[in-house]
């Protein structure tokens, strides 16, 4: 790889300034994010190749912050693979709520995650069994390193009856509604879920209760649901692919307390356009050029008669990225009370010449927060549109008044630290009415060079408008980091 030290132009040409990125190397999913009460502070793990621009010898990075913007990154692996350990990947878990014992230790941390022993591993190929197993580990310094458990695998696969095309990431979790939907206790037990497929049927996700006295125990309840192979809800969006990655369910409210059971997943194995399609004068969604796509799903529980378990119905659904943005790992932030969201910025766009001159590849997306909003007075003749768009579900309220009801993806409070100066606010860059865009020579906005910057820009179009975009110049060698635009639509 290209050397990486300050003196290597190419390496810190176009580092982002204002993302958790890695010291060096690959880096992908976003692993075991939390926020840690005895010490105040919250950390993020990721997966990450100190030694390389590509995949691959995937051990845990491990970051600190006490604000979730300005990050301490450690230098050296949190978690790294062996010979003899996690041989082919330390791949992505989540931390829990329940310890495992710890000998001489009251303030720890204990995490799961997918230990990896085959590189064999892709939703294409014949799955090897074994080669995903549920590993634990504890940390006593707030996940700057893990100390595996000493009797490890959790478990050694996913169920010998299911013929499955991934089993990896887990998520844990509490829910209140299913503990209900089984005959429990809300609140009463502690659940763990596992992403993948079942081959030749659905991508799903395996569901597991956990004993709380004995958080190594995982019982598997079911596969909470199958909605098919390239299951496509809507005509526009696109469609639920072959096999998930980095599952987490989490229950979201809207501004009157109403509560949405969500699943929020990593798509692999989309349709994708033929090359006459890509071609084409219209932009093409990135899961129908690349196969993969951030997406989320609101489903309803359906009880389960005889062996107290339960299914998930879909309900509605949409996309939470439009872009470069995968693998996307969320925890509950009691400081700021919101859901937060962190998720993987692909640089799939550049070539491999490029990534191996900087010596390094992706980086994490600004914290995003999570929620419902239903928007009411909504006019009725809507749901023509509604109907073939991804995201939305429509009602009416005991009034009659129809309402539409999605989930609410925007940057999270914490950024405004960032804006340390007053905002250059423009009513009207450029008056675009009446503008011929391939004939613009002075529709511009000259800004002083700057280290960073943010556009806040709202539009509206008329009804015969079918694309817009926003193009983005500077001089050579003006920035010396990163002029990255982070979307949050």
């Amino acid at each position: 790889m290209a050397s990486t030290d300050s003196h290597n132009g190419t390496f810190g040409r176009w580092r982002p300034r204002m993302h958790l990125i890695a010291p060096r190397g690959w880096l992908n999913d976003p692993c075991a994010p939390v926020y840690n009460a005895s010490t105040g502070k919250y950390h993020l793990g990721f997966q990450w190749n100190p030694d390389g621009w590509d995949w691959g010898n995937i051990a845990w990075g491990a970051a600190i912050s006490a604000d979730l913007i300005n990050w301490e990154v450690s230098e050296t692996p949190s978690i790294a693979p062996s010979a003899t350990e996690d041989k082919a990947g330390v791949f992505t878990g989540a931390v829990s709520p329940i310890n495992l014992p710890r000998k001489g230790s009251r303030d720890h941390l204990t995490c799961f995650y997918t230990s990896a022993q085959g590189f064999n591993i892709h939703y294409s190929r014949p799955y090897e069994r074994g080669s995903e197993r549920l590993h634990a580990a504890t940390s006593v310094d707030g996940g700057i390193s893990w100390q595996r458990y000493l009797h490890n695998p959790i478990l050694s696969g996913p169920p010998s009856h299911l013929s499955v095309t991934g089993w990896r990431d887990p998520y844990i979790f509490r829910w209140p509604r299913l503990d209900r939907t089984r005959g429990s206790a809300p609140g009463s037990n502690l659940y763990g879920i596992i992403s993948g497929g079942i081959r030749n049927t659905s991508p799903t996700i395996f569901l597991y209760t956990i004993n709380e006295a004995d958080p190594t125990k995982w019982t598997f309840l079911s596969t909470l649901l199958e909605p098919g192979l390239n299951f496509s809800p809507t005509i526009l969006g696109g469609d639920f692919g072959v096999n998930w990655e980095v599952a987490n369910i989490i229950t979201l409210e809207d501004q009157d307390r109403r509560e949405f059971d969500i699943l929020v997943v990593g798509v692999e194995g989309c349709k994708v356009e033929d090359e006459t399609a890509l071609a084409g004068p219209a932009p093409v969604p990135r899961a129908a050029r690349s196969g993969r796509s951030q997406r989320w799903l609101c489903g309803v529980l359906q009880g389960s008669s005889g062996n107290k378990t339960a299914r998930m119905e879909h309900n509605f659904s949409g996309i939470l990225d439009w872009g470069v943005f995968y693998a996307a790992n969320s925890f509950y932030d009691p400081v700021s009370n919101q859901r937060v969201v962190h998720g993987w910025i692909l640089e799939e766009d550049l070539g491999d010449e490029l990534r191996e001159a900087q010596g390094w590849s992706g980086f994490i997306s600004l914290p995003r927060s999570l929620s419902m909003q239903t928007i009411k007075h909504v006019d009725a003749t809507c749901t023509d549109v509604l109907e073939k768009v991804p995201g939305f579900t429509y009602s009416t309220d005991e009034n009659g008044i129809f309402e539409v009801s999605t989930i609410c993806c925007q940057p999270h409070s914490q950024l405004q630290t960032l804006r340390r100066r007053e905002p250059l606010s423009l009513n009207s860059m450029v008056a675009l009415h009446s503008l011929d865009a391939m004939d613009a020579p002075r529709a511009d906005l000259q800004i002083p060079g700057l280290p960073s910057w943010e556009l806040d820009m709202s539009l509206s179009s008329d009804v015969d408008v079918q694309t817009f975009g926003i193009d983005i110049f500077h001089s050579p060698g003006q920035f010396s980091g990163s002029s990255c635009l982070d979307l949050n639509c």
